[in-house]
């Protein structure tokens, strides 16, 4: 299997879709926390991942989008992020994809100016994240789906500061072509978030 990295700037790298999408089109509930699914019935994950790659997926992302402690804490599971994390992305490697993806989104703090949350705040939330991710040894770390640039850039520094591994980021654009939160448009992020590796 290549090296992921050796692929940057060559290769088209598939990307899987949305897991909330795929567990209601299943009709298991998204109300609750989607990520104890990768411990209490890691078959329904694991078949997700498998039907993205007979769809033509090179990349799988763990079912771990919503694994820092304080989203985890919006349904007591704070205490289990570790445990969490780790077997999103066991569940995504036992699928047999190309390469698996440790999935990070939005951490569930909003950071100063919009909200409360210090860098600092924010940094550890993601910094705790990753190092659970990457003791699994995924072969990127996959930021998605952000709407605020400083946070963004928060998330690779702390990807970036917990491990080696390679950091890729998806921001989301609103009708304005703007990042909901924060303004940015994608020439300046991609030129933010190039700059912290």
């Amino acid at each position: 299997m290549a090296d992921i990295e050796l692929r940057f700037g060559k290769d088209v790298l598939v990307i899987d879709g949305a897991m909330g999408t795929m567990l209601q089109q299943m009709d298991i509930s998204t109300d609750e926390c989607v990520l104890l699914l990768n411990v209490l019935d890691p078959e329904v994950i694991i078949d997700i991942h498998k039907r993205y790659i007979a769809a033509g997926a090179y990349c799988v992302t763990s079912n771990t989008f919503e694994g820092t402690r304080a989203k985890l804490a919006l349904y007591g599971l704070e205490d289990r992020a570790e445990e969490l994390n780790r077997a999103g992305v066991r569940n995504a490697r036992q699928a047999g994809a190309q390469h698996v993806l440790a999935g990070m989104g939005p951490c569930g703090l909003l950071m100063q100016p919009f909200g409360e949350a210090s860098f600092e705040d924010v940094f550890e939330q993601f910094f705790e994240q990753v190092t659970a991710l990457a003791k699994e040894g995924p072969d990127a770390i996959l930021i998605e789906t952000m709407t605020e640039i400083s946070e963004a850039r928060c998330a690779v520094l702390a990807a970036k500061a917990a491990c080696d591994l390679p950091v890729m980021v998806s921001c989301t654009f609103g009708a304005n072509g703007r990042m909901d939160l924060s303004g940015t448009d994608p020439a300046t992020a991609a030129y933010i978030l190039e700059g912290v590796g």
